[in-house]
């Protein structure tokens, strides 16, 4: 039998994320709720996207509990994924009455993208774990 190399915290970051996913395309689909605080709707939005982004980036890319991730290149296309999650669900909400495409929704899903792919770099940087260098192949890299 093969030992899966699925840690604890890799468990608990991807079903946080996809719980967050599933309640983001809910709450996109299903007439709005009413604001809270009274603040803009965009501000709900990058605040509604900036933590989706930012546990999909722990996730996949690298978190401090564990390190690389298992697409640890991938940081970019993670945030682009979720800026077109946004774009999409703005869209999809063409065909779920009351609810209407708005062009600044979208942007401000792709402000809070950006705003967690900025928040995880600067976790990476001030308290990532030192990683040897490695060459394209994968092998640690000796030179300087």
């Amino acid at each position: 039998m093969q030992r899966s190399n699925v840690r604890p915290a890799d468990f608990v970051l991807w079903g946080t994320a996809v719980a967050t996913l599933a309640a983001m395309a809910f709450e996109s689909l299903t007439p709005a709720p009413a604001r809270v605080l009274g603040l803009p709707e965009e501000l709900y939005h990058s605040l509604s996207y900036l933590p989706l982004t930012f546990l999909l980036l722990l996730a996949a890319v690298w978190s401090p509990i564990r390190g690389r991730g298992p697409f640890p290149r991938a940081a970019w296309i993670v945030a682009a994924a979720a800026v077109v999650f946004g774009v999409g669900m703005e869209l999809a909400q063409a065909f779920a009455p009351p609810r209407q495409p708005d062009v600044l929704d979208a942007v401000a899903n792709a402000l809070g993208a950006a705003a967690a792919l900025g928040a995880w770099a600067l976790l990476r940087r001030t308290v990532g774990i030192s990683e040897p260098r490695r060459s394209l192949s994968g092998r640690p890299f000796l030179g300087k």
